[in-house]
């Protein structure tokens, strides 16, 4: 008599099938190599130079006095 919690023996379990070699499409082409990394920007750590700061934002108009507050809503109309 089998355990507790044993299942039923399932029987002749089927092979899994190739893998697919991407069919139709094909397989992927190669990237290629990497593109080459830009010239590090020279922020003046190695001794370079600093680039200067930019010039500060000019102020902003002057919007003028806030409007008054328009008045309630009047109370629906039965």
């Amino acid at each position: 008599m089998p355990d507790a919690g044993m299942e039923e023996d399932a029987g002749f379990i089927a092979p899994m099938p190739p893998p697919q070699d991407g069919g139709a499409i094909g397989p992927m082409p190669d990237a290629g190599p990497p593109p080459p990394m830009p010239p590090p920007e020279d922020a003046g750590v190695d001794g370079g130079p600093v680039a200067p700061m930019p010039p500060p934002m000019p102020p902003l108009p002057d919007a003028g006095p806030i409007p008054p507050m328009p008045p309630p809503m009047p109370p629906p109309a039965d």
